[in-house]
């Protein structure tokens, strides 16, 4: 059989199938690189997209003036849930809500801490009516004072004044307020009504893992019930609330609460002082538990009687609840701070305890410090409650197994201190 061979030569078709190879070569080169420019464009347009996504809350509203979010977020990293819908809190829209320029039934979320004590004037009206939500997300706000000159019946005072059935306060840190209530009266006022606490005066809605720092409640009120006539006051006071309607819960206040107020009466007059003070709430219908109050709580009433006059004060002052009234719920807590009452003359009834003042509702699982001072001479009320070591009160172990405190989910434990909130 004869094989046919086809050489070839260098000079004639080797040069053409060479160049062919390169072209196609080249092709195939500059195919894979648009792919992987196309690859890359792709995770780029992603990568924005997803960025622009979460961020749209915070930059529409610092950017565009717009506070409302509209697009669902994601976690990532260290940002926080925004839901849609609602408004994102910067130092401005919290200045613009304390002063009560926006919606009082609207969802706020904050994203940051936000510190107001360089704010020029570094006094706020108070949020009053308020039946929305306010999420925290675990940072914090402080840093102003509160100084309410108003002392006509029914005056509430705090970061929020009163809150509705459906309002929500959670997860939000309060540091470094100071609440300040003065009495310019001079004793002309004969009726005098006033509710006030670090984060609300009157809650009616439920607060859920809050906590108050280093912050404070000066106050006090003065009535004079004049010749011929008669007068009343009414405080509450609290260092997270003033009056509780509503639902309390894995909270707690490290606030001083220091009332001084003045009952006096001229010729063939009466008057009547009635004061609820405690570390964390000065009146409770509600229910308060897994919370905790740490400050020194002083109530100071002075008294001054005319001739054929009477005056007749009542007190109720507690380490963490000044009265738990009927229907009221009081569970699973502890209170640390001292407990002061001072009153001229004991015309009246004068109540007080390491953790509630007065008990006319329920409670259970009530723990106080065992070196937690109290003024003695007035009606203590020392029923349900136990007293136990500081190394308890700040035991993870031992606050878990006999107050219900969630370690895993809400409470982070401190080395030589009281537990906190996770943030």
């Amino acid at each position: 059989m004869t094989q046919n061979y086809r050489v070839l030569h260098k000079d004639s078709q080797l040069p053409n199938l060479f160049g062919i190879f390169l072209c196609n070569f080249g092709d195939h080169m500059k195919s894979i690189t648009q792919k992987r420019k196309s690859i890359i464009l792709t995770l780029l347009i992603i990568l924005v997209m997803s960025n622009f996504t979460i961020t749209f809350a915070y930059w529409a509203s610092t950017i565009q003036g717009s506070f409302t979010q509209n697009n669902a977020t994601v976690n990532i990293g260290n940002w926080p849930f925004v839901p849609p819908g609602s408004t994102v809190l910067t130092e401005e829209v919290l200045i613009d809500l304390l002063n009560g320029d926006l919606p009082l039934d609207g969802d706020y979320v904050l994203v940051g801490d936000i510190d107001l004590s360089t704010y020029e004037n570094n006094e706020f009206d108070p949020i009053s009516n308020f039946t929305g939500t306010f999420e925290g997300n675990g940072y914090t706000i402080g840093g102003f004072t509160i100084n309410n000159t108003n002392t006509t019946p029914g005056t509430e005072i705090g970061i929020f004044i009163n809150t509705g059935v459906d309002s929500e306060i959670s997860n939000v840190n309060v540091e470094n307020v100071t609440v300040t209530q003065t009495d310019n009266s001079g004793g002309s006022n004969t009726n005098e009504t006033t509710y006030i606490g670090v984060l609300v005066g009157t809650n009616n809605g439920t607060i859920s893992n809050v906590e108050v720092l280093d912050s404070q409640i000066n106050g006090g009120n003065i009535v004079n019930s004049g010749i011929f006539n008669s007068s009343s006051l009414s405080l509450y006071a609290g260092g997270l609330v003033g009056r509780n309607n509503g639902t309390i819960i894995n909270s707690y206040a490290r606030v001083n609460v220091t009332l001084n107020s003045s009952v006096s009466t001229s010729f063939l007059s009466s008057s009547t002082g009635t004061t609820y003070v405690g570390g964390l709430v000065g009146y409770n219908m509600g229910t308060i538990s897994q919370s905790y109050a740490t400050g020194n709580v002083l109530n100071d009433v002075d008294t001054s009687t005319g001739f054929l006059a009477t005056v007749t004060i009542n007190t109720y002052t507690g380490g963490l609840v000044g009265l738990n009234a009927s229907g009221g719920n009081v569970f699973e807590v502890f209170a640390t701070g001292n407990v002061t009452l001072e009153i001229e003359g004991n015309s009246g009834s004068q109540y007080l305890g390491r953790v509630v003042g007065r008990n006319l509702g329920n409670t259970s699982e009530l723990y106080r410090l065992n070196t937690q001072l109290i003024t003695t001479g007035y009606i203590q009320n020392s029923a349900n409650t136990i007293s136990t070591t500081i190394e308890n009160l700040q035991s993870s172990v031992f606050l878990s197994e006999t107050l219900g405190f969630d370690f895993v989910n809400v409470w982070e434990p401190v080395v030589g201190d009281y537990p906190i909130l996770k943030e």
